[in-house]
């Protein structure tokens, strides 16, 4: 299925000031209730789900273990071709001799360099090897796995509340993508995943699923953004 558009946050942003490990239930509803309307209808049927969802997020990001600064950072105008690349082949991603992954992807690559590898999968000695499989599909927001152990109650928060609460559910159902592994891993979008997890844990969410083991799939991305130019997160 072709991906027509992603609203993907670009890189490089400050981080949050609420890390969800470490937060409790009663400093997470102090802020919240100090940046909305309580006594507004939808405002109070968030409320009324919001310990519950709350402390499903604090199971649901426990596994969860990079920093923020060794994350992919992909934006929205790059992810189209993103998936072109992977489909094509034209990331050289398999050892030609061996058919296995490479054991690591270059990092630093700048110029020339870069703009060499990021075409290299057709001039390894084999047009197809390096072909990889994505699609899109829709997965409920609790199914998913973080892989990012740094996620902010507050950045996540500000997703709904800048939006409004009458509009995140259509924003989520529809307006955006996650990009994930092959083993339902986070690659990109875990803020966006954590408003859906605070909304209702049971919301579905357009997911680019990679069919590449996180691992892989997260080394790979990082080297990718690099050499498109991209800044890591701060």
């Amino acid at each position: 299925m072709k991906l027509k558009s992603l609203l993907i946050e670009a890189g490089g942003k400050e981080p949050g000031k609420l890390e969800i490990k470490g937060l409790t239930y009663d400093k997470a509803l102090s802020y919240l209730i100090h940046r909305v309307n309580v006594s507004d209808e939808k405002w109070e049927k968030f409320l009324k789900k919001f310990k519950k969802n709350f402390e499903l997020l604090k199971v649901l990001v426990e596994p969860g273990y990079t920093e923020r600064k060794d994350m992919p950072v992909v934006s929205s105008s790059q992810v189209e071709k993103l998936q072109q690349c992977l489909e094509q082949g034209k990331l050289d991603i398999i050892n030609h001799k061996t058919k296995k992954y490479h054991k690591s992807f270059p990092h630093g690559l700048s110029e020339e360099q870069a703009k060499e590898w990021l075409k290299y999968g057709l001039k390894d000695g084999s047009l197809k090897d390096d072909i990889v499989k994505t699609n899109i599909s829709k997965k409920t927001a609790k199914s998913l796995i973080p892989i990012q152990g740094q996620i902010y109650f507050d950045t996540a928060i500000n997703k709904i509340i800048d939006r409004g609460i009458s509009k995140i559910k259509k924003y989520i159902n529809d307006g955006t993508y996650l990009i994930i592994s092959k083993d339902n891993y986070i690659m990109d979008g875990h803020h966006r995943w954590t408003a859906a997890i605070l909304f209702d844990p049971s919301i579905t969410i357009n997911c680019l699923v990679v069919d590449i083991p996180k691992e892989k799939l997260i080394e790979l991305l990082l080297a990718y953004g690099e050499a498109i130019g991209n800044e890591r997160n701060l």
